[in-house]
């Protein structure tokens, strides 16, 4: 919640207008339950505050045939957690935005970060011939599977580190395009983005470097020196890599081509209306001409010559 200026609200105009008025929605109000007090227990001591202060609406909404609530009511107070502010529209002072959109930022990184790591797979695996010499050497003078393991997976490990160094430099060149587009406001160096690199960055390495490097480590050093070594067809696991990479790339490839179509169709579809040369002047609840508003006090002349034109015919 963002905010340059904190003001009582006596300093609001219509303050004492609408002091006494208790169903006036002008206002959102936060509220800080003790530590006893939990949001349903509060919710319910709300029932006779509503019941007094809300009287007249109650009796429209049984007279206009509203149901009543699963608990009788017809009018209730409820609570709105913080935490799901930025996500829900029930606050109109403040903007809120589908969570269908980071969710859907969130799978296309996922989609990017599987093929990325199964092509990395399957080409260590595919040059693995190439290294099968210096691991039969390796064993021969008395390195074990284990340092052989951790040998391809420290490898991969800086491969992945400079990988993320020069995602950080072009992410930290674009994010100023990026929040100017969205008109967000995101920094890339904090702990949360910094947290959650770390842990991609270690699951990355461990799914990424682990089947590579247990598989080139099974090398027998007999078979390797005498060049006995035959290149294995693909399994299970590379056939399935394959397979994900292709249909991820087909989804992502999908989405692209709906997603243009989508903003070419908004963009060249005509509005039924004719939107050059048109004025758009917002009204408030109440037009009064003694307003310093010349704008509003012509559009209340317009409307008023329109009105004393219709009586005269």
């Amino acid at each position: 919640i963002r905010f340059d200026v904190l003001l009582r609200i006596e300093a609001y105009a219509d303050y004492q207008k609408t002091l006494d008025i208790w169903d006036d929605y002008f206002m959102d109000v936060f509220v800080q339950l003790p530590a006893d007090v939990d949001q349903a227990t509060f919710e319910k001591r709300l029932t006779g505050f509503t019941e007094k202060y809300f009287e007249e609406e109650i009796e429209q909404l049984k007279e206009s045939g509203y149901v009543a609530n699963p608990d009788g009511s017809f009018y209730r107070l409820k609570l709105l957690n913080i935490h799901d502010l930025h996500f829900s529209d029930a606050l109109s002072r403040f903007s809120s935005i589908s969570i269908l959109y980071p969710i859907s930022f969130i799978l296309m990184g996922l989609f990017i970060l599987i093929i990325a790591c199964g092509n990395f797979i399957n080409l260590s695996l595919g040059t693995s011939m190439r290294r099968a010499l210096e691991v039969g050497v390796r064993k021969v003078l008395g390195a074990s599977r284990r340092q052989i393991i951790y040998q391809f997976w420290s490898e991969t490990l800086m491969l992945i580190l400079l990988a993320l160094a020069f995602a950080l430099m072009t992410v930290q060149w674009l994010l100023p395009q990026y929040n100017a587009l969205l008109k967000d406001d995101i920094q890339l160096f904090n702990p949360y983005i910094l947290g959650a690199l770390g842990v991609v960055l270690f699951i990355i390495t461990l799914g990424a470097g682990a089947y590579p490097a247990m598989v080139i480590s099974r090398f027998q050093p007999a078979s390797i020196l005498k060049k006995q070594t035959k290149v294995q067809k693909p399994g299970f696991i590379r056939n399935l890599l394959v397979i994900v990479q292709f249909a991820s790339s087909i989804f992502l490839i999908a989405c692209t081509f709906i997603v243009l179509l989508q903003l070419n169709f908004m963009q060249s579809r005509s509005l039924g209306f004719n939107k050059d040369q048109v004025i758009s002047i917002p009204l408030g609840a109440e037009l009064d001409a003694s307003i310093d508003d010349p704008l509003r006090a012509a559009t209340k002349l317009l409307i008023d010559g329109k009105a004393r034109h219709r009586r005269k015919d």
